[in-house]
């Protein structure tokens, strides 16, 4: 039993060695370990080749820039192994990983293997809980559902899975390199409607998913024509779960997921200009009060509304972190004790800020997208975990957002 672990590299340098020793520190040694560097500028491919010539279970392969789908594709194409495992190459392997995912094929009739993971920030690991060591097994139509409408798990993701190599050759699967955003998920659709078998899901954890980036924001003075690659794949996963014969419900949740990114890319983009914002006075009280958790977004709009406004937060003391960073970027706000001026008609400018919560980083997201040129946010862990997508839904109604290492 033999795995070929592919690890697309691209400007990873700061994180490949701790990558690359993860792997060899494994248990498990029966495999084969595919680097594939794709056209990195700094010294990721050279580090690559030095471990190449430590242990010979190292393939190094360099290749012109092209993007992580098609450096996993020449990883498939050289591969070896009867099983497939993806890795980025700015996250690591928790001890005992391919050990996990391989015992997991000992069930009968499995034909894929699911992992758990943690985040990683600030090179620190989450604490992993005790007690986190449940499993399940899942029908072909279950395992639909869950990429679909996630209850249990979060399966989109190429480096929680462990594929079995014949399915991937046997059926031609790739990674569809012109599908922006939801490639991942559109090769993990592609591959369930491949499977007979079933999937076995373990709760314990496999895989440390890096959260040490930052992220760019940027809006272009026109529509981004790559965003319409979300509909198209919407539409490909729709179509491969209608003929793949799945439930009726999961067809419905597809198609769902198909109208609703057609609708917020056709739709919203299209809408006629609204009429200007008026400023208005907020105090946050609880309900049915306003709530505290909006303040923070509408103070990034009254920034930019017409007059004064005023909000008072009498819920929590430190609601107005995200402010110094909006004045920052072009906003006049003041603050006396818990009432913030704002004096709006201002227009904003991209800037380096940080996010220091949740709400805090929703702000200042929504800052830059209005802003004019580029506005790079910090620490968005707290953005990536408490909005859902929140990459993907944006870009579908034309923003330009990019996860970036700093």
């Amino acid at each position: 039993m033999k795995i070929s672990i592919i690890v697309p590299v691209y400007n990873t340098s700061k994180y490949l060695a701790k990558c690359i020793i993860s792997i060899l520190e494994q248990s498990f040694c029966d495999y084969e370990l595919l680097l594939v560097d794709d056209g990195s500028t700094d010294n990721s491919g050279t580090i690559c080749d030095e471990y190449a010539l430590q242990d010979p279970r190292i393939q190094v392969f360099h290749k012109p820039n092209g993007g992580v789908d098609s450096a996993r594709n020449l990883g498939i194409e050289k591969a070896k192994g009867d099983y497939f495992y993806f890795v980025d190459s700015d996250d690591a392997l928790l001890p005992g990983c391919l050990e996990t995912l391989v015992s997991g094929y000992d069930n009968e009739d499995v034909d894929l293997v699911v992992g758990g993971y943690i985040y990683s920030r600030d090179g620190v690991d989450d604490s992993i809980p005790e007690n986190l060591h449940q499993s399940h097994l899942f029908t072909r139509d279950q395992i639909m559902r869950e990429l679909l409408i996630p209850k249990y798990f979060n399966l989109g993701m190429p480096w929680t899975n462990l594929y079995k190599a014949s399915i991937i050759k046997d059926n031609n699967l790739l990674f569809n390199k012109d599908i922006y955003t939801i490639d991942d998920r559109l090769f993990m659709v592609s591959y369930i409607c491949a499977m007979k078998g079933k999937a076995f899901h373990t709760t314990t954890p496999i895989y440390v998913y890096n959260l040490g980036v930052g992220i760019t924001v940027q809006v272009k003075g026109k529509y981004d024509k790559r965003n319409k690659t979300i509909f198209d794949g919407q539409t490909i996963i729709y179509k491969l779960v209608k003929e793949g014969h799945f439930s009726k419900k999961n067809q419905r949740w597809a198609r769902f997921r198909m109208m609703n990114s057609y609708y917020m890319k056709k739709k919203y983009p299209k809408r006629q200009k609204t009429s200007k914002i008026k400023n208005v006075d907020i105090k946050t009280l609880g309900y049915p009060g306003f709530p505290t958790d909006l303040q923070q977004p509408f103070v990034t709009l009254l920034a930019t509304s017409h007059g004064k406004s005023t909000v008072e937060e009498t819920i929590y003391e430190n609601r107005f972190m995200n402010i110094p960073y909006l004045n920052k970027m072009g906003a006049n706000i003041s603050i006396k004790e818990r009432v913030a001026t704002i004096l709006g008609a201002n227009k904003l400018h991209g800037e380096e800020v940080v996010g220091t919560d949740l709400r805090a980083c929703a702000s200042l997201l929504l800052a830059g997208l209005k802003a004019d040129g580029k506005t790079i946010i910090k620490n968005v862990e707290y953005l990536l975990r408490g909005y859902e997508e929140i990459t993907e839904k944006l870009t579908n109604v034309g923003a330009k957002i990019e996860l970036k290492e700093i």
